[in-house]
């Protein structure tokens, strides 16, 4: 296997097109352009391929454990075995590409758009995270459910923020006002004379004097 970056390079590859087998372990690929590249069982754990093109690349077998792939364009990308264990998904473009018998283990899918994408047979789905996801049935979300996956509504999971749970649990139609003095019981209360007017006697005993 041809070994390229280490875990902490910085480094930057546009164009690359055939690395199939190859080692890219924890390189920067943001915003490169990857597009029918051959990535076939390539070794891409912890790579960094934000916003990267990746339209119709083979990812089939490929590694990308932990991957950040956010926002990344993967429209009719072959990633049958893929495995892609809390790897980071989030408003990726998966529209129309392959994933079976992939490994969505912990994959964060975030409003990623699987529109027509081929699901069959996936490997996992346990806590994979597709709250907002586009372009799955309601059907496809409860069979995905069924199998571990989270959706909207599963506010007991780990990867629900904590600002989804405090609005779950206290939304703000049900939120209060702060009482008024009316509203918190009988307090004795000092009354002030309103020293502002008289009466027509009180000025009658004015003039008098």
């Amino acid at each position: 296997m041809f070994w390229l970056a280490p875990s902490n390079s910085l480094l930057s590859f546009r164009n690359l097109r055939d690395f199939s087998t190859g080692s890219l372990e924890g390189a920067s690929l943001r915003e490169a352009n990857l597009s029918h590249a051959d990535l076939t069982d390539a070794d891409l754990h912890d790579t960094k391929l934000v916003n990267a093109n990746l339209r119709e690349a083979n990812l089939s077998y490929a590694d990308l454990t932990d991957a950040d792939l956010r926002g990344a364009c993967l429209i009719q990308a072959n990633m049958a075995e893929t495995n892609l264990t809390e790897a980071n998904l989030a408003y990726a473009n998966l529209s129309k590409a392959s994933l079976i018998e992939a490994n969505l283990s912990g994959t964060d899918l975030r409003r990623a758009d699987l529109s027509d994408a081929i699901l069959e047979d996936i490997a996992s789905m346990e806590r994979a995270w597709l709250k907002g996801v586009i372009g799955l049935s309601q059907t496809q979300l409860e069979e995905f459910k069924a199998k571990g996956a989270v959706i909207d509504k599963d506010l007991d999971s780990e990867f629900v923020p904590i600002s989804e749970i405090v609005d779950h649990y206290f939304p703000q139609d049900i939120v209060t006002s702060v009482p008024s003095n009316s509203d918190q019981g009988s307090q004795p209360t000092t009354e002030t004379p309103d020293t502002t007017t008289l009466d027509s006697q009180q000025i009658q005993d004015k003039e008098t004097k």
